[in-house]
């Protein structure tokens, strides 16, 4: 009986573990932004703006808007 409740215990921190650290890294950071730099040697990364991001079950719930804020932030780049 000790084993199953062990058992059960684990799995329930694992999954808790799990659920939590997915809720906290699906939140964008809301520090202060980053100013736009005239240094030539400046550079911009855009990362995976596909289906996690602009999806049915995508943060991004007016896509439109996004890619075409992603897509402005390429062409100002």
């Amino acid at each position: 009986m000790v084993v199953l409740f062990s058992i059960i215990g684990f799995v329930v921190i694992c999954a808790a573990t799990v659920v939590l650290t997915s809720l906290y890294i699906a939140n964008p950071t809301k520090g202060v932004a980053i100013t736009r730099s005239n240094d030539s040697k400046s550079a911009l990364l855009v990362i995976d703006v596909q289906n996690d991001i602009t999806g049915n079950t995508g943060m991004y719930k007016n896509t439109t808007e996004f890619v075409e804020r992603v897509n402005h932030t390429v062409s100002l780049a």
